[in-house]
């Protein structure tokens, strides 16, 4: 079974908090999670990178498109960088090339690795390699 655990941007403070307990809510005062307009949750995944770095929901990553199709079976680098997020029922890697399942992208690419944070590190995103 999948761990379940959250972290969330606290808007206030500009720092990231990692919630690996229900208890954290109450400790935090935080009654309704949906209406809280001072965090932004995010989901851990269940995976991690090749570092062995946990993939949350709003990571920044580099991914390699190992696409045989595209290629003709030749492994040619084809380095890609998007946001992880949770999409009609699964975990992808959105790019400005197209969407990418996260699973697949992780046992494809053994050089899968998290660059940063839709958060901390704004300047990644939409950024193409």
């Amino acid at each position: 079974m999948r761990e379940i655990k959250f972290r969330a941007w606290d808007k206030s403070r500009k720092e990231m908090e990692y919630i690996n307990n229900m208890y954290w809510f109450e400790e935090n005062g935080v009654d309704d999670i949906n209406n809280n307009v001072f965090l932004d949750f995010m989901q851990y995944t269940g995976l991690k990178d090749k570092n062995g770095k946990e993939i949350y929901e709003g990571d920044e990553v580099e991914l390699n498109d190992f696409d045989s199709l595209r290629t003709g079976g030749h492994t040619e680098d084809n380095i890609l960088q998007g946001e992880v997020s949770f999409s009609c029922g699964a975990w992808i890697v959105i790019t400005e090339r197209g969407h990418y399942d996260l699973y697949n992208a992780l046992v494809n690419d053994e050089e899968f690795e998290i660059i940063g944070n839709i958060y901390e590190n704004p300047e990644l995103i939409n950024q193409e390699k």
